[in-house]
């Protein structure tokens, strides 16, 4: 659960171990020294998200509470080591918080609570929250697309949801596009491409899969790790997904069948692996079905 600050300057982390007490902690480090500066009260929390394209940070205590702090109050405190100061905003305690997100342009919160998604509009800091409810399973993860006005959500329901946020009516649960149908386990990640039309999903039966993220199709299937996989992301470009496995390793790698048609992925196969004159005649016939006796009903095969 790694996040960067908008500047880049600040990396955020987190260190778990699995005992009794399950514990999970957020870290800091300064990116340029890689210098753990976590101060106290940030050390203290349970989980901790930048937001991607504005200088503040999310946090979610063990009790539940959330508030969000500028990225000012990091700095300082490492500076001098002075206590946490007023948050921009603070949410009172609710057990059974497990994750948060804020939108890029600052405007939304989302937290997930157990099989839903509560959604704040900072805009309307009076506003009750909305519940985002679909899933069967409980949230892993929560991730806005780059322009804030989509929220995707993944589950242990082998399911992930593309929420559309814009143009949705004030005190109206926004719309969802459900990308199932695939993964046969648990999702642990679901992270939109840079551009917001795709999204990519990680799952505990080994796969990575890219969505449409408008349609929910699933547009390809990458068979890259021999362990479950815990999370995938698309790089800058759009272009190479990274994800990371149980089997120890991380994969990086260009995704063509998430960008091309299947007349060009055709012509890659093509020119990417030369056949012999008559192999792909052969390769084909051998690829139709056939029935044999065995599989068929008795009646069918005189008593045989």
């Amino acid at each position: 659960a790694i996040s960067l600050s908008n500047d880049g300057a600040l990396v955020l982390g987190h260190w778990g171990i699995d005992d009794i007490y399950n514990r999970f902690e957020p870290v800091l480090w300064q990116a340029a020294s890689r210098t753990n500066i976590t101060p106290g009260w940030l050390g203290q929390g349970r989980y901790a998200v930048f937001n991607p394209a504005k200088a503040e940070l999310a946090l979610l205590q063990h009790d539940g509470e959330v508030a969000v702090w500028p990225n000012s109050a990091l700095t300082a405190a490492a500076a001098s080591g002075a206590s946490a100061p007023e948050p921009l905003l603070r949410l009172a305690a609710k057990p059974g918080r497990n994750r948060v997100a804020l939108s890029p342009d600052g405007r939304w919160m989302a937290i997930s609570e157990g099989l839903k998604v509560m959604l704040w509009d900072r805009q309307a800091p009076s506003a009750a929250p909305l519940a985002l409810a679909g899933h069967s399973g409980d949230v892993s993860t929560i991730a806005f697309n780059p322009d804030g006005s989509a929220l995707v959500t993944a589950s242990a329901d082998r399911t992930a949801r593309v929420w559309r946020l814009a143009g949705t009516p004030a005190g109206k649960a926004p719309p969802s596009v459900e990308l199932g149908g695939g993964h046969s386990a648990a999702l642990s990640s679901a992270r939109f491409s840079p551009d917001g039309l795709r999204v990519v999903t990680a799952s505990d039966d080994n796969t990575v899969r890219v969505w449409d993220a408008a349609k929910g199709n699933q547009l390809a299937t990458l068979y890259r790790h021999a362990g479950a996989v815990r999370s995938a992301l698309f790089d800058a470009s759009g272009e190479k997904i990274l994800s990371v496995s149980d089997d120890g390793t991380a994969m990086l790698g260009r995704c063509d069948a998430c960008r091309l048609a299947l007349p060009a992925l055709r012509k890659l196969a093509e020119d990417g692996v030369k056949l012999a004159p008559g192999e792909l005649d052969s390769l084909t016939a051998e690829g139709k079905p056939r029935l044999h006796t065995f599989m068929l009903p008795r009646w069918l095969t005189d008593g045989k």
